[in-house]
């Protein structure tokens, strides 16, 4: 009996690994292109305590979020901020982004990587662009 066991584990272990999905990762990038530190902070519903994270000019594509998923990595359309409880981008006091980064048309969207091969889904990456002018005066 023991030896139908170790038999039928030798068979469906192999199974059940081949059909796992692959992984992917939905990232979250700010292209700083200003001369302003931007800070990010948000609450996600993903497994992560409240974050804040500084965006320190002429900072490339900031990383400030990622999440793990399963399947092939795509674009979530105007759900893509969906991991956000909120979400907010500033700078100071006195300046604000005029840009909405609420808006799914202000983000470029990339998938890199995913070859469809197991635990390689490809990575949706999502990138908000900051011009200097996009800094305008608060209020107005």
């Amino acid at each position: 009996m023991k030896k139908m066991k170790a038999y039928a584990l030798l068979f469906f272990l192999p199974v059940f690994f081949a059909s796992c999905e692959p992984e992917t990762k939905d990232l979250f990038f700010v292209d700083n292109r200003s001369d302003y530190e931007i800070v990010v902070r948000y609450v996600s519903f993903y497994n992560t305590p409240d974050a804040q994270v500084k965006i320190i000019p002429p900072q490339m594509n900031g990383l400030f979020f990622d999440s793990h998923n399963v399947g092939e990595a795509f674009d979530r359309g105007n759900e893509f901020l969906f991991w956000f409880e909120t979400l907010t981008m500033e700078i100071n006091d006195t300046l604000i982004i005029s840009k909405d980064y609420m808006n799914r048309s202000n983000w470029t969207f990339d998938i890199l990587g995913g070859d469809g091969g197991r635990r390689d889904g490809g990575f949706a990456v999502y990138t908000f662009t900051v011009e200097p002018e996009d800094i305008v005066p608060a209020g107005t």
